[in-house]
């Protein structure tokens, strides 16, 4: 590889923020490590919903931030997913 790779820029269109919402799921229980529950519950979120932002929060360890459109939000599919995963939903 002697050539060097020329830069790129991408460019995308930026959402209504007035249509998205942060949401905040709290990992419940102590029954294994709280942060590697927190990081795979992001992982799971971002694989299995495109429409969906998250991270782990950066001062917690059983925090989890959830950026997502208000209509899908609305349709409950966040708040089943938490419900099966024992996480407690936070507006």
């Amino acid at each position: 590889m002697s050539g060097s790779i020329p830069p790129s820029i991408f460019f995308l269109g930026l959402p209504d923020l007035k249509n998205l919402v942060s949401v905040t799921l709290t990992v419940r229980g102590q029954d294994e490590d709280v942060r590697s529950k927190q990081i795979k519950t992001c992982r799971e979120l971002v694989l299995l919903y495109s429409d969906v932002l998250a991270c782990p929060a950066l001062d917690s360890f059983s925090d989890i931030t959830v950026v997502i459109a208000i209509a899908f939000f609305q349709t409950g599919v966040l708040q089943m997913f938490g419900l099966r995963r024992t996480l407690q939903v936070g507006h």
